[in-house]
């Protein structure tokens, strides 16, 4: 008996809800982080600091800066997912051809590796 080669249009609007509602997450969070960066800027500009406030200020500012970039790569990983269902490839491990559980896929979206491709590019 054939393996299957790719998932079924059900299945893989199943994902795309999924998907689109990680994206509309991500970009709710995003939206948040911003308005804390332009919080942050308004209150450097006004405040009269210390050294110590302004190191303090200067390292929350680049941990805001990094959740902010970490989450843009997320959405535009999660984009690309949506491609690839569009194009009709998604949860097809980039390589072993085989299918990525539908586990795997609900709790990753972004995954192109299956769980043993994965381990395999470990050892």
């Amino acid at each position: 008996m054939e393996k299957q080669k790719k998932y079924s249009d059900e299945k893989l609007q199943k994902f795309e809800i999924n998907i689109k509602e990680k994206i509309s997450k991500a970009h709710e969070e995003l939206r948040a982080l911003q308005r804390q960066q332009l919080d942050q800027k308004k209150y450097i500009a006004q405040a009269d600091m210390s050294f110590s406030d302004d190191s303090r200020r200067f390292q929350n500012r680049a941990m805001l800066d990094r959740m902010v970039t970490r989450l843009k790569k997320k959405v535009s990983a999660l984009e690309s997912a949506l491609l690839r269902i569009e194009n009709k490839t998604y949860g097809v491990c980039k390589r072993t051809g085989i299918l990525i559980s539908e586990k795997r896929l609900m709790i990753m979206p972004t995954a192109i590796l299956s769980i043993k491709a994965k381990q395999g590019s470990k050892v």
